[in-house]
């Protein structure tokens, strides 16, 4: 047990900006007569977060992105919410987060 699970992948980080952007998403409510978009993570936001960080802290980037595109920014997309993520050695930071357009999973 314990949470020093880093050791084995990225610390991950998330900009202000993302912190605020998943904080609106997740305490907004959909325009009348759409659907909730969010299913797991409407209203909180520490748990969005919490996913995000878990699942880009095992680097789920192919060995192609890894030595390929390095640079290129990650898109990760969890309930709905799109992060735009960037990794920089063994760190991650997530830059900006938003809805995923039309809000449905094609």
């Amino acid at each position: 047990g314990g949470r020093g699970g880093a050791a084995w992948g990225c610390r991950v980080a998330f900009s202000e900006l993302a912190r605020q952007e998943l904080r609106a998403l997740c305490a907004a409510e959909p325009p009348r007569g759409q659907p909730q978009t969010l299913r797991f993570f409407r209203c909180q936001p520490e748990q969005a977060e919490a996913a995000f960080v878990q699942a880009l802290a095992a680097d789920p980037r192919s060995i192609y992105r890894k030595e390929k595109c390095a640079d290129a920014p990650y898109y990760l997309n969890l309930d709905g919410i799109d992060a735009v993520c960037r990794f920089t050695g063994k760190v991650v930071t997530v830059e900006r987060v938003r809805l995923r357009e039309g809000g449905e999973d094609v």
